[in-house]
């Protein structure tokens, strides 16, 4: 799990974590850097908790509250983390990824295992039981949520050196050839370009 924890900002910036076409990645990497945490960990939580979906909200019966938006965050946390005004802006990708990830790095702070500030993300505080994660009923749903973080953050992370050792080898290619400007999708993949190509966030696998 450390490769997923705490990095410097020179580092996290420099590595180019996040492929651009992870939806929101631009962002992602900016907040996340911000708080030393890298960002295929974060893109793992968001791709878990909402398929990217800015718009997603779910009742939490349990604890008499509503999560919302990308990372799912409940208004009570939310306000902890110092939200003002109405809860709606939890819709707002940024203000959702910035308080989202300011409470994974308090949590990272407080277990600097990853795996458990995953657990404690989901389920408050990490409880281990019969060699795994469990909920406050003694449940192993943690457990498969931690997992699944996990998987998302490990294909964000292969993606992105899949797709940067890919364009390396094209600017090869075209330095040989001899052409003086580089590949659209070179630069693209450097400068972290707008939603104009984000995929079909509806085609991600479940």
């Amino acid at each position: 799990m450390n490769w997923m924890i705490h990095q410097s900002v020179a580092w996290c910036l420099s590595a180019h974590l996040l492929s651009p076409t992870v939806p929101y990645s631009h962002i992602i990497t900016q907040i996340s850097c911000r708080h030393h945490i890298n960002p295929v960990l974060v893109a793992g939580i968001v791709a878990q908790e909402s398929r990217f979906d800015p718009s997603k909200r779910r009742i939490e019966e349990r604890i008499h509250d509503v999560s919302l938006g990308l990372m799912q965050i409940t208004t009570r946390t939310a306000r902890w983390m110092g939200l003002q005004g109405p809860i709606t802006k939890l819709y707002d990708p940024v203000v959702n990824l910035t308080l989202g990830v300011r409470y994974l790095a308090w949590l990272l702070q407080k277990h600097p295992y990853g795996a458990d500030a995953v657990a404690a993300y989901n389920a408050g505080r990490p409880r281990w039981r019969h060699g795994g994660y469990v909920n406050s009923q003694g449940a192993h749903t943690v457990e498969r949520y931690v997992v699944r973080v996990i998987s998302w953050a490990r294909h964000f992370h292969l993606q992105s050196e899949r797709e940067a050792q890919e364009m390396v080898a094209l600017e090869k290619n075209q330095r040989k050839r001899g052409l003086g400007s580089l590949d659209n999708r070179l630069l693209a993949w450097f400068d972290w370009p707008p939603g104009t190509l984000y995929p079909d966030v509806g085609r991600l696998p479940h």
